[in-house]
């Protein structure tokens, strides 16, 4: 089960925020707080896992009511130089059958991924470069794995 998401660099989120899930979750603040970034990265990354495509417009779960504009447009501040943190917390309690043999002695999994579109020697963004992962890391009760 889901039981936290990490993002940063994403929209509203420069510094990576820890977000809680619990079984009823309200997310609400004031205007430009980030409510729609965080579930605007819930959508990215349903978007992802079904496609492979990072550099999101529309998606086939918001339709036309969600745009995201590609990478260049919810990298925080459009700094296309900036690395998205997308990461999410797993309590192992709920995985099954062969998943749940692996994961025995383990109580939390994190899966962190960092992605972004390649860069010149000068950190600047190619133009024709698209967004791919650049890192992927799978911790098991904190150490990585």
């Amino acid at each position: 089960m889901l039981t936290a998401l990490r993002i940063g660099n994403f929209k509203a989120f420069a510094e990576a925020q820890r977000i809680p899930i619990r079984p009823l979750t309200l997310i609400y603040g004031t205007n430009s707080s980030g409510k729609s970034s965080v579930l605007h990265s819930l959508v990215l990354a349903r978007h992802a896992q079904e496609t492979g495509d990072l550099d999101v417009h529309r998606t086939n779960v918001g339709g036309e009511s969600v745009d995201l504009g590609g990478f260049r447009q919810y990298v925080h501040r459009r700094e296309a130089n900036r690395r998205v943190e997308w990461a999410m917390d797993l309590d192992t309690s709920s995985f099954k059958d062969r998943l749940a043999e692996l994961f025995a002695p383990v109580k939390r999994v994190t899966m962190l991924l960092n992605l972004g579109i390649g860069l010149d020697d000068q950190d600047r963004p190619l133009p024709e470069a698209t967004p791919e992962i650049h890192t992927y890391e799978l911790l098991a009760d904190g150490p990585s794995l």
